[in-house]
C-alpha cells in the first residue's frame, strides 16, 4: 500500500464562550501537520484532536497566538475532532489547517 498527500482540510471555527469543536472527515489517513491559528496574536487556547472513538491522539495546552505543529504520522481510520477550548477570548475567530497522507 502506497500513500500521496491528498488530504488538506482548512476554514475558520468561531468560538463561543471560549470553546468550538468540528468534524473533520478523514480516511485511512497519517496526520502530517496541524496548524490553528487565532484571530488574535495574544489569545491562549487549548488544542485537541480525538478519534471516531473519542481516545485524544493529539493535545496542546496553553498555546499563544499560533500553534503550527509537525505531527508524527498519526494513523486514522476514519473522521476526526478538532476541538479548541479554554479561549482566553470567549468570541474569538479561528482558521485552521490539516494536512495528512491518505492511503491509495
Amino acid at each position: 500500500m502506497g500513500f500521496i498527500q491528498v488530504v488538506h482540510k482548512k476554514g475558520t471555527l468561531v468560538a463561543a464562550l471560549g470553546l468550538v469543536s468540528m468534524s473533520i472527515r478523514l480516511n485511512h489517513t497519517l496526520l502530517k501537520h496541524l496548524i490553528v491559528k487565532a484571530a488574535t496574536s495574544t489569545t491562549t487556547f487549548n488544542v485537541a484532536l480525538t478519534d471516531v472513538d473519542g481516545l485524544a491522539i493529539f493535545n496542546l495546552e496553553d498555546v499563544t497566538g499560533e500553534l503550527n505543529e509537525i505531527l508524527d504520522e498519526i494513523p486514522t481510520h476514519y473522521d476526526v475532532t478538532l476541538a479548541i477550548t479554554a479561549s482566553s477570548v470567549a468570541s474569538e475567530s479561528f482558521t485552521y489547517k490539516l494536512n495528512a497522507v491518505e492511503a491509495l
